[in-house]
């Protein structure tokens, strides 16, 4: 899977714990985070979202607060080199109060896939068109074709359009 850092941050967004995985992956000496606020592990353009929506995750009831899923960011190195990431937050009720469990994971190597893909699509978007040509596929549970736009277009149907594979049988008069 793609690399994960950790990080256990207090009410005021300070990191309290770090992964040693969260040192290697923003380039920190072993407890080289401790103290810092995990706010500036985010690109400046990313920092004040992320600390809006902190502050947000911190003050909510814990029913809400419980996971707030995970959101696409951009975070920082110590070298200054950026990182597209995940972060997921969750909550943790300790003796010392309300703390926050962040999951940080590098998504680099995903949105390269991503990308490839996109223009793998347009390139055989542009073939299909060319050569006249499209794909499906049959989705079983559903009992549907799964057209491309250029099957759709070739049957005179909308794009989007995913045809019924049962067989409609005459109404009886």
């Amino acid at each position: 899977g793609s690399p994960s850092a950790i990080f256990l941050v207090d009410a005021q967004g300070s990191i309290r714990l770090s992964s040693r995985s969260a040192e290697h992956m923003f380039g920190w000496a072993p407890h080289g985070l401790a103290g810092q606020k995990l706010a500036s592990l985010f690109a400046q353009e990313r920092r004040a979202n992320f600390h809006v929506l902190f502050k947000r995750f911190v003050t909510a009831q814990l029913s809400e607060a419980i996971d707030h899923g995970s959101k696409d960011s951009l975070c920082l190195r110590r070298d200054g080199s950026t990182f597209p990431s995940q972060v997921q937050l969750r909550v943790l009720e300790t003796a010392e109060g309300r703390m926050t469990i962040a999951h940080v994971q590098d998504i680099t190597e995903r949105k390269r896939i991503e990308q490839e893909s996109r223009a793998r699509q347009i390139l055989l978007t542009m073939a299909g068109r060319l050569a006249q040509l499209g794909g499906w596929s049959i989705d079983l549970p559903d009992m549907r074709l799964v057209w491309s736009d250029i099957v759709a277009e070739l049957h005179d149907e909308p794009v989007g359009f995913s045809p019924s594979c049962l067989k409609k049988t005459p109404s009886r008069s």
